[in-house]
């Protein structure tokens, strides 16, 4: 456990209200009142002869400017605490896709056709987790072309799109190839995006749906 001393003055001009972010950051839990600094309900204060003293308290009177520190870390904290849950949570979604959309280029190779669904893939991927909703989806218009979708199930999670074609290796006709792509959508997924055209050659940018930026 790490122990910080340090008066109002200096806990304020010292390292600032962004400071108190850093601090919250990682990880450690205090509360900062009446010059003395507490963790864990154990605080320390100095003397104006300099001895230090250890004492447990329960009451004490926070000043105007320590109460908007402590009020800026609560903040800070449960701010990062969120992001970092919603990070967790999405790198699952980005993960899967792309293990996913790898998954139908393997598939392609050795059947000639994208797989229809999940379980045909064999890859151990459930259509359901706490987090996402995974599904497939093929091309009505063009076999050559295949979707995965990862979509949220909270609102503050983003959704994820994976796209697969089958198309030439350049533009001048050569050996097809598969080809992939990544999407994070930026807006919640409430209905299934419209696929986007295949590109005309692996060279060619692949696009993403709308509301979606390439990873």
């Amino acid at each position: 456990m790490k122990i910080f001393f340090l008066t109002e003055e200096t806990f304020v001009n010292s390292i600032g209200f962004s400071g108190i972010g850093a601090i919250a950051r990682q990880g450690f839990v205090f509360a900062l009142i009446g010059g003395i600094l507490t963790i864990n309900g154990c605080s320390q204060s100095t003397s104006e002869s300099g001895k230090t003293s250890e004492t447990v308290s329960n009451s004490s009177t926070t000043s105007p400017v320590l109460g908007a520190a402590i009020a800026t870390l609560d903040v800070v904290t449960r701010v990062s605490l969120a992001d970092n849950v919603n990070k967790a949570k999405e790198s699952e979604g980005k993960t899967y896709i792309g293990s996913i959309n790898r998954g139908q280029q393997a598939y392609y190779l050795e059947y000639s056709k994208f797989a229809a669904n999940l379980p045909e893939l064999q890859m151990g991927i459930q259509p359901e987790t706490k987090n996402y909703s995974y599904r497939v989806v093929l091309s009505a218009a063009n076999p050559k072309q295949v979707m995965a979708i990862a979509q949220a199930k909270s609102a503050n999670t983003e959704s994820f799109i994976g796209l697969v074609y089958f198309v030439p290796e350049n533009a001048k006709g050569s050996e097809p190839v598969t080809v992939a792509q990544v999407c994070r959508m930026t807006v919640p997924l409430t209905q299934e995006p419209a696929m986007p055209a295949a590109p005309a050659s692996a060279s060619e940018k692949i696009q993403c749906p709308e509301g979606s930026f390439p990873l």
